[in-house]
C-alpha cells in the first residue's frame, strides 16, 4: 500500500509542478472521493494505482492530451461544472493563494496556422486561439 501511495504522491508532484493546482483539482477530488467509498485498504490501494496510471498516460500520451493538458483534466473539470460542483478549491476562488502556478494558459495554434505551417518563415507570427480553463 504504501508504495502504491508514494508513487502517487510524485506523480501528483509533478502533475502541481506542470499544470499548477487549479487545473488538475477537479480530477484529483473525483478520484479521491472514489477512494473514501472503498471499505478495505487493498480497494483504495486498486485504485489509487488505477488514478496513477491514468494519469501517467495522460501526462505523457500526446492523444490523451488537448493543447499540452490532459483531457482527464479538463473533462473532470467540465463534468464538475455541469453537475454544480466547485471547480475550484476554495483559497483560489477567494483568491487567498498567490501563487503563480494557479493560473494555466493554454494556447492551441488554430487550424489556419497548422495548415499554412509551411509557409511559417513567410509569416511573422502563427494566429493562436487562446483558451481559458477556469
Amino acid at each position: 500500500y504504501k508504495d502504491v501511495l508514494v508513487a502517487f504522491l510524485e506523480l501528483e508532484k509533478k502533475v502541481f509542478k506542470w499544470y499548477g493546482r487549479a487545473l488538475p483539482w477537479c480530477y484529483l477530488r473525483e478520484q479521491a472521493r472514489k477512494w473514501d467509498e472503498q471499505p478495505s485498504h487493498g480497494g483504495c490501494s486498486k485504485l489509487i494505482s488505477k488514478t496513477t496510471e491514468n494519469m501517467q498516460r495522460s501526462m505523457y500520451t500526446l492523444s490523451e492530451q488537448e493543447g499540452g493538458v490532459p483531457k482527464i483534466f479538463m473533462e473532470a473539470q467540465s463534468n464538475a461544472k455541469q453537475n454544480g460542483r466547485p471547480t475550484l478549491p476554495a483559497n483560489l476562488v477567494q483568491g487567498t493563494n498567490e501563487d503563480d502556478d494557479d493560473v494555466v494558459e493554454v494556447i492551441i495554434p488554430s487550424s489556419d496556422s497548422l495548415e499554412n505551417r509551411s509557409c511559417a518563415k513567410k509569416q511573422k507570427a502563427e494566429e493562436r486561439e487562446i483558451v481559458e480553463i477556469l
